[in-house]
């Protein structure tokens, strides 16, 4: 029991409950710490209400995904270029620095446009049970992100 309360106790902290306009996060989902660890399906992008992207929209036979190593560093993969840096997480608070990201020319680059604009302002995780993920920064931007399930697909394009 001791080690099951350190746990809990470890990951407090202030919640912004919103994962989507359709999701919620509960209150009994804020005293597990979930690891952003592994590969995540990019779901959606957004600056604000009337900037934003849904990558199965932009294309829906092409998977968007961002894998979050356990050495701190991630890559959001966007189709085209890749994205990668540093994370630091604590609980639900996450800061994401040193980014590099590649700069091919693209058909379409709206996913990694906003990226790069979104990343850079992450301070916490929103979680919906332990598979959707909300990166949220302090004004209305964030990335949502669903963790790969065996069934699907998440391999790096070639």
């Amino acid at each position: 029991m001791l080690p099951a309360f350190l746990l809990i106790a470890s990951c407090s902290g202030q919640k912004n409950n919103s994962l989507s306009d359709t999701s919620h996060v509960s209150d009994t989902d804020n005293a597990v710490c979930i690891s952003i660890e592994g590969q995540w399906l990019l779901e959606h992008v957004a600056v604000n209400d009337t900037l934003e992207v849904r990558p199965a929209d932009v294309d829906p036979e092409f998977k968007l995904y961002a894998h979050f190593y356990n050495d701190s560093t991630f890559n959001f993969q966007t189709g085209c270029n890749a994205i990668g840096g540093k994370y630091v997480q604590t609980g639900d608070s996450i800061v994401m620095s040193d980014m590099l990201c590649t700069e091919m020319a693209c058909h379409d680059m709206r996913v990694e446009e906003l990226l790069k604009d979104v990343l850079p302002q992450v301070k916490t995780v929103d979680w919906n049970n332990d598979s959707i993920m909300r990166l949220n920064t302090q004004t209305s931007a964030y990335v949502v992100l669903k963790k790969c399930e065996a069934k699907v697909k998440c391999v790096e394009p070639k």
